[in-house]
């Protein structure tokens, strides 16, 4: 269930990034639409989301106006 996504973006057509005014960032498995890896920061209305094909990387910025770099479900960078 995609309700309340902001961006859906796919990566490779095998998986889709979706972002929330939730605070939650999704990567899914198109194939059985299960989800794959996740990082929720609440407080935070995500409004876009991108990945790398063939990375473990995505970026995402929200409300508080900073570029979120993400890798394994973890912030590695704020810009």
């Amino acid at each position: 269930n995609f309700s309340g996504s902001q961006c859906m973006v796919v990566l490779d057509d095998t998986f889709i990034l979706t972002a929330g005014l939730d605070g939650a960032i999704y990567e899914w498995k198109v194939k059985d639409y299960k989800r794959n890896r996740e990082n929720v920061l609440k407080g935070c209305a995500y409004t876009s989301v991108t990945g790398a094909y063939n990375t473990n990387t995505f970026i995402a910025v929200g409300s508080d106006r900073k570029l979120k770099e993400m890798d394994e479900s973890q912030i590695v960078k704020v810009h």
